[in-house]
């Protein structure tokens, strides 16, 4: 069997910020490809820790959507959150993340910032209603969500 240096994304790192659903699956996949990707959570910990079935520890689906990845916990809200986040994107090819689309850059961790630390950055935002118009602040929860497509 090949070593994960043998796989497709063996060489690229991504700096996962993202929880639930899309993002971490992104991160997944880029993970199963071979990419060290590191899971940044706050410090409780990501919501889907208390989701599902517990299984050796740890619950079905957190493992599920973050298996293969590695994991730090960041209060992004902390004074010296902001330069431990730069020092792991400084070394970053990608970075996901799913937030309300005004938190990174209210954080002062927007695409602006994080690209003059890295200009190579390839920086991936999801979110249910985009970047701009009437609904980007809203969540992307099923009841606001599944409607709108008519």
């Amino acid at each position: 069997m090949a070593g994960p240096e043998h796989y497709p994304l063996a060489n690229l790192k991504v700096r996962d910020f993202s929880r639930v659903l899309a993002g971490p699956f992104a991160g997944r996949m880029l993970s199963d490809l071979g990419a060290d990707v590191v899971k940044v959570e706050p410090p409780d910990g990501d919501v889907t820790r208390l989701w599902g079935r517990v299984v050796g520890g740890v619950p079905g689906y957190y493992h599920q959507q973050n298996a293969g990845k590695r994991d730090i916990a960041i209060d992004l809200r902390h004074p010296g959150a902001k330069d431990l986040v730069f020092d792991l994107v400084r070394r970053a090819d990608i970075l996901i993340e799913n937030y309300r689309p005004d938190v990174m850059p209210r954080l002062g961790l927007g695409y602006e910032a994080l690209a003059a630390i890295n200009p190579r950055l390839i920086m991936l935002s999801i979110s249910g209603f985009g970047a701009n118009g009437r609904n980007r602040a809203g969540p992307p929860t099923p009841p606001s969500s599944t409607p709108r497509p008519g």
